[in-house]
C-alpha cells in the first residue's frame, strides 16, 4: 500500500469522526436533546446597563451523556446553581429595540450552560469517534442513536434503557451478519 493511499485512509476516517462529531455539537446545544433542565430569573436580578443587561439565574440541568461525556466523567453531568450571562437587545438601531422576555432568558440561560461544555466534549468525542473508525466498529453508532433517542423521550433514565437496547442491535448484527458485509461498513 503506498504512502498516498495510506494518507487518504487515514484522513477519510478522520474525516468521518470529525463529521459526526461536530453533528452531536451541533445537536447538543438544542434543548431535550443535548440537555433538560430549567433556569430561573428573578425580577431583581437583571441588571440593564445601556445596550447590554446582566442577568443572575439559578439552572438545574440534565446533559445528555453520549453528547456531554466529559461532563460526566468529571461528575457534571446533573448540575445546580447559580450564574450570569450578558444579554443584548433585539431589533437593529433603525427599529426599536427590545429586551428578550423572561422566558426567553431562562431558555438562553439553559442554552448558555450547555455552550460552557462544548470545547471538552468536542474534544472527547472526537477521541471516541476516532475510535471507532480506526476499529472499524461503526455498528456501534447504532448504539449512540438508541441511548440519544432514549435521553429525548425519558431523559437520563431513557438513556439508561435505550443505551442495552442499542448494545442489543449491535450485538446481534454482528453475529448475524456475515464478516465481508462488516468489512464494508
Amino acid at each position: 500500500m503506498s504512502i498516498r493511499s495510506k494518507v487518504l485512509h487515514f484522513s477519510g476516517k478522520v474525516l468521518t469522526a470529525l463529521a459526526v462529531t461536530l453533528l452531536l455539537v451541533f445537536l447538543s446545544v438544542f434543548p431535550h436533546f443535548g440537555y433538560i433542565g430549567n433556569a430561573s430569573i428573578s425580577r431583581t436580578s437583571v441588571r440593564y446597563y445601556g445596550l447590554y443587561a446582566t442577568v443572575n439565574y439559578t439552572y438545574n440541568i440534565v446533559y445528555n451523556p453520549l453528547t456531554f461525556p466529559f461532563t460526566w466523567l468529571r461528575g457534571a453531568g446533573i448540575s445546580s446553581g447559580d450564574s450570569s450571562m450578558m444579554v443584548w437587545p433585539e431589533g437593529t438601531l433603525y427599529s426599536k429595540l427590545r429586551w428578550p422576555g423572561w422566558r426567553e432568558m431562562e431558555a438562553d440561560a439553559l442554552t448558555n450552560m450547555a455552550y460552557l461544555e462544548i470545547i471538552p466534549n468536542f474534544v472527547m468525542l472526537l477521541v471516541i469517534f476516532t475510535a471507532i473508525e480506526f476499529a472499524k466498529m461503526r455498528l456501534l453508532y447504532i448504539w449512540f442513536i438508541t441511548g440519544m433517542i432514549g435521553f429525548i423521550s425519558g431523559g437520563f433514565i431513557g438513556t439508561i434503557v435505550g443505551l442495552p437496547i442499542g448494545l442489543f442491535i449491535t450485538v446481534f448484527f454482528m453475529a448475524k451478519l456475515d464478516k465481508k458485509v462488516l468489512a464494508k461498513i
